[in-house]
């Protein structure tokens, strides 16, 4: 089970294992807001496990620490698993990353040159620009938003800890963003 790490200001901070978090709140550095119904045994006590736990102290984030890498699933989700190439609907298993401007010429890997694709207009695609081959992708490549984000998030959780986690979210009215 994982435990959602939010900041002093109740922002996104990370996501670590549950006994992780738990170390967090026995060492006084943070606190629980929202347990699972599972229990956790040491020798002498017993503990509901941590699902949500605030740190006591605000921590300084980095704003680049808090852009999402361009995974393929995180690829997928920005554009709707959808092919941005020739608009098939693409699944984990088919659906691929292609890099709008190709490595080779020196392009990046980064969310603003990254669209979802299928297999066959990746492989046609190849390492050529846009403008060679005349493909275009149907949107621009752009940076997750933060729902975008919180829904990245979220479904890669398993469903207990989903649940747990936006029924928290949803009673105490917060956004991660």
């Amino acid at each position: 089970m994982r435990c959602l790490v939010l900041n002093l200001d109740y922002s996104f901070l990370s996501i670590d294992d549950w006994f992780t978090s738990f170390c967090l709140v026995y060492a006084g550095k943070a606190r629980v807001v929202e347990t699972y119904d599972k229990l956790v045994r040491s020798q002498y006590e017993t503990f509901k496990m941590p699902a949500i736990v605030v740190t006591n102290e605000y921590k300084k984030c980095k704003t680049s620490r808090r852009h999402f890498a361009p995974s393929t699933k995180n690829i997928l989700l920005r554009d709707e698993f959808k092919c941005m190439y020739c608009s098939k609907k693409l699944t984990l298993n088919t659906g691929t990353k292609d890099h709008v401007f190709p490595v080779s010429l020196g392009g990046k890997t980064t969310m603003l040159n990254l669209v979802a694709s299928c297999k066959p207009c990746n492989n046609r695609k190849d390492n050529f620009t846009c403008d060679q081959i005349k493909m275009y992708p149907a949107i621009a490549p752009r940076v997750l938003t933060s729902e975008e984000r919180l829904e990245c998030i979220v479904k890669t959780m398993s469903s207990r800890e989903r649940q747990v986690w936006t029924n928290w979210l949803k009673e105490n009215n917060l956004s991660l963003w």
